[in-house]
């Protein structure tokens, strides 16, 4: 069999990714993501083999588009210190339709991006297993079939836009940050929470999205089956949820609002990206406070780094 190659030029048409298709051959471990010279190389992708091959040429395509959305994303947020540079795909030995190299070096259970069946907890959404604490990579980040097949439809309609849905997934994976947004009736990082402010009149408590963003979000609070949210005493049942705007004018924290479009940034010290350590987020979760306030900028990963031009 020969290499399955193609260079897919990245947004803008600068940035060029590669990606090679793999067919595993035996079970033999080995590393696969390298950092150098401002660029990732090989990032393992692994498809299921409970992923039908005659979705494999969506897979495949959807792989590609995300991953060259997603470089180019991760150009921006880490301030042109990071992109991607090569991508593995490794497809499943049942698979025959499809050229590719065999390899042994390569697991399924090694890659830092999978594709799977839908999760039971987050369906077709893609999430990143986080066993460890602040600053400790995750394992992997899962997506499915749908996701891809999707991931310039239905995916980007209710999640937001590709590239940023990537980074949020990798800067989770690759340095141990954590969502800076609140979740539907959990009681410790709630999607909305009571600010209290201050003004002549003394103390006000505003009943607030639990969002972490340079500006206050815009959107509206509905009922998760539809119709106005149940309150009591004063506080959201755990079916309501916050829609955000897809379009306004925010531009961090990636972490916090993914789905909006311009938001692609991470937040830091500075006043125009501004972090807020007081909301209770999972980010924030006191046991890891100083030291995710360290990582609050997960840009610092690349401290090391010179950042470097657009025409890589």
């Amino acid at each position: 069999k020969q290499w399955y190659q193609r260079r897919v030029h990245g947004e803008e048409g600068k940035m060029i990714l590669t990606y090679i298709c793999l067919v595993l051959l035996l079970s033999k471990a080995s590393p696969s993501v390298t950092f150098r010279d401002n660029g990732y190389e090989e990032l393992l992708v692994a498809i299921s083999p409970d992923v039908p091959e005659e979705d494999g040429q969506q897979v495949i395509d959807g792989i590609k588009s995300w991953l060259t959305a997603g470089s180019s994303t991760l150009y921006s947020s880490s301030r042109g210190w990071a992109h991607i540079r090569s991508v593995l795909i490794l497809l499943p030995s049942t698979w025959t339709e499809f050229e590719a190299e065999s390899s042994d070096k390569y697991l399924f259970e090694d890659a830092e991006i999978r594709v799977d069946l839908p999760n039971p907890v987050y369906g077709d959404g893609p999430f990143t297993s986080q066993p460890g604490g602040c600053g400790d990579q995750g394992d992997y980040t899962q997506v499915t079939a749908h996701f891809l097949a999707e991931i310039d439809g239905y995916s980007t309609l209710m999640l937001g836009p590709p590239g940023n849905v990537f980074v949020h997934e990798w800067s989770k994976l690759r340095y141990g940050v954590f969502e800076e947004f609140g979740y539907p009736g959990d009681p410790l990082y709630p999607m909305f929470y009571y600010k209290t402010t201050w003004t002549t009149q003394g103390q006000t408590n505003v009943l607030t999205p639990n969002f972490c963003t340079n500006k206050a979000i815009q959107g509206s609070m509905q009922d998760i089956l539809g119709g106005e949210c149940t309150q009591k005493n004063g506080v959201p049942d755990s079916n309501c949820i916050f829609v955000g705007e897809k379009e306004q004018p925010i531009t961090s924290s990636v972490m916090g609002a993914p789905f909006v479009t311009n938001n692609d940034q991470y937040c830091d010290e500075s006043e125009e990206n501004i972090h807020h350590p007081e909301l209770p987020t999972k980010h924030n979760r006191p046991v890891w406070r100083e030291k995710c306030w360290m990582l609050s900028r997960a840009i610092k990963y690349f401290a090391k780094f010179d950042s470097v031009p657009l025409h890589i």
